[in-house]
Order: structure tokens, then C-alpha cells, then sequence
């Protein structure tokens, strides 16, 4: 693929036949949604009072509960072992290392919202990555290095904030899969539907992972933007109370991020692509020369 078009057009192709395929999925995950939650359109009883706990919220509830102490009940979270006997002491810092990585990345609320997914609609799906977070706080620097007596002043300064793994709870109506697949693991590629402010676009543009967001915000379309697309989401939202933000005061751009092997492609409101991250030489040589500008 040597243009961006052709980029594009692979990528909403995939995206596009992957919708087809979970249409009617969709249907019924809104349907065990109303369950758990207990939702009625219309009242079928009159002048009786609609209070009680709902079956199927109460079975999700404890199952997940009894679940998730099985997980999380007590630390380690993971135990490494040594293959010989010489192994066990840096087995023992792996060991704690990894467990306070999980303590950083909340790994116990993910376990708790992945489980929620598990019960409700069957399925769980959760994304692993490194994050790195920088902010501009007020810090404290030495008037002199080479004197100290002579106290600190506080400047503004970028400072790491997070720089640890990281853990992030897809919503199932945001995920799309490789449709011939049976497992994860045998997909050639999956994808996974966000919405980001065109500020933080603009900012990850300044650290060079987004380009091209220039011809984003000249296209967006201001009656559109910030309304959630899929009918049977709009439908889990309004039950759980949420509206879309109609104000338009932060207009959200979806984004697309796709995943195979050997890349990562980001397409912003099906128009634009502002990523292509390659792995491998081969992968480099089939989409050289793709311009993102």
C-alpha cells in the first residue's frame, strides 16, 4: 500500500466487515443489559410499586463477587518460580515486582470491571500496555547546585507523573475482531473504537505518535461530532443514565486504533490517518511511502 487512501480503505474494509458480523450480537448483549439492570419500556402492572432487587442482578453480583476473591482475595497476584534452585532469589524480585506493577495499574478495579463484562455479556476484554504521563507541576530547584545553603526556588517544570504498565477495560460495543476467529490468539487483527478530545490529538501530535490532525479539525462536522453512532450503545448509555454531550463544549474525535501483528494503524472519524506504526522490516517495506500529511 504506497498512499494513505489505500491505508485508509484496508483498514475501514476490516472495521466494516467486522460490524456486520456483530450486529446481531449487539442485539443481544442490549438485551442482557436490560436484564441486569432490571429495564422495563412500559410498566405492564399499574398502581403497584416497582421496587426489588432484579434476579439477574443479584446472580451477576454474587457470582462476581465469589470470582473476584479468587483473583484478588490475597496478594501475590502472580507467583514466579525459579527453574533451578539458583533461580529463587531473582524469582523473588520479579516476583514483587511484578505485583507492585499490578498495585500501580489498579489491577484490582480492572479485575473487578472485566468480570462485570464476563457476567453481563459473556464476554471480557481488557487492554495491556506501557503508559507514560508527563504533567507541568511546580518543583523545587536549587538556587545554586554547587551551594545549597542557598535554598530552592519553585518553577514550573514537566515532571513523569506515570511511567508503569497499564490497564484499560474496552467496552465490548468498542471492540472489533477478526470474524474468522475463534480465540485471540488465532485473530489476525482486532481493533478497538475510542473517542479522544481534538486537544489531546493535538498534544500526542507534539510528541510525534499523531500527525495529519491539522485536516482532522478542518473536517469535522460540528453537528455530528460528539453523538454516539451505534444505536444499541445509545440504548446501554440512556439506561445507565448518560447522555451525549450535545453542548458541543468538548467535542470528542473517534478514533480507531488497529492492531495485527506486525502494526498499529489510527484512523480519526473514518477519514484520517494520523498513525501507522510498523514492527517489522517486511511491514515497513508494504506500507513505505504512505503519507499521512
Amino acid at each position: 500500500m504506497a498512499k494513505s487512501e489505500d491505508t485508509l480503505s484496508y483498514v475501514m474494509g476490516k472495521v466494516e466487515q467486522a460490524n456486520n458480523d456483530i450486529s446481531g450480537k449487539k442485539i443481544q448483549w442490549e438485551a442482557f443489559y436490560k436484564l441486569y439492570r432490571n429495564y422495563r419500556e412500559h410498566l405492564e402492572l399499574t398502581g403497584r410499586a416497582n421496587v426489588g432487587l432484579p434476579v439477574a442482578f443479584e446472580w451477576v453480583e454474587v457470582a462476581r463477587a465469589r470470582l473476584y476473591k479468587e483473583f484478588c482475595g490475597r496478594r501475590p497476584y502472580i507467583r514466579v518460580r525459579g527453574q533451578e534452585p539458583q533461580d529463587d532469589h531473582p524469582a523473588r524480585g520479579i516476583q514483587l515486582f511484578q505485583n507492585w506493577q499490578y498495585d500501580e495499574a489498579k489491577y484490582k478495579r480492572l479485575i473487578y470491571n472485566v468480570l462485570s463484562q464476563v457476567y453481563i455479556f459473556g464476554t471480557g476484554i481488557c487492554k495491556y500496555y506501557w503508559r507514560y504521563d508527563e504533567a507541568e507541576k511546580i518543583v523545587h530547584r536549587p538556587v545554586n547546585p554547587e551551594f545549597p545553603q542557598a535554598g530552592t526556588l519553585p518553577v514550573l517544570d514537566k515532571v513523569v507523573v506515570y511511567d508503569n504498565v497499564a490497564f484499560e477495560l474496552i467496552d465490548i460495543f468498542d471492540f472489533r475482531v477478526d470474524p474468522e476467529a475463534t480465540t485471540i490468539d488465532d485473530a489476525r487483527w482486532c481493533a478497538h473504537k475510542t473517542r479522544k478530545t481534538i486537544e489531546f490529538l493535538e498534544d500526542m501530535e507534539r510528541q510525534g505518535i499523531y500527525s495529519n490532525i491539522s485536516a482532522v479539525k478542518n473536517d469535522m462536522i460540528e453537528d455530528s461530532a460528539g453523538r454516539e453512532d451505534d444505536p444499541h450503545k445509545q440504548t446501554r448509555l440512556a439506561i445507565e443514565g448518560h447522555q451525549p454531550d450535545y453542548a458541543g463544549l468538548m467535542k470528542p474525535v473517534e478514533l480507531i486504533e488497529y492492531f495485527e501483528d506486525d502494526r498499529i494503524i489510527t484512523v480519526a472519524n473514518n477519514k484520517h490517518v494520523i498513525s501507522c506504526l510498523l514492527y517489522t522490516s517486511d511491514a515497513a517495506d508494504e506500507l513505505d511511502g504512505v503519507d499521512l500529511g
